[in-house]
C-alpha cells in the first residue's frame, strides 16, 4: 500500500481487472461496507465478510 491510501478503495483495484461472474470473494471486517458489497454483486461475484456487532442488521 502507498502512503496516505485507504485499503477499502485498494480491494476494488485489485479485483477490477478480473471478471468476478461466480466468484466468491472474502474479505475482513474493514470491507463489510454497502459499496463494496454492491460493486462485488454487479460485477456478478458473491462474497464472505466479517460483520461486527458496530453494524446495523438490514431489515
Amino acid at each position: 500500500m502507498a502512503d496516505k491510501t485507504s485499503e477499502i478503495p485498494a480491494l476494488k483495484q485489485l479485483l477490477a481487472p478480473y471478471d468476478l461472474t461466480g466468484a466468491v470473494i472474502t474479505a475482513d471486517a474493514l470491507h463489510t461496507q454497502t459499496g463494496t458489497a454492491e460493486w462485488m454483486r454487479d460485477r456478478g461475484a458473491h462474497y464472505v465478510l466479517t460483520v461486527k456487532n458496530s453494524q446495523p442488521v438490514p431489515e
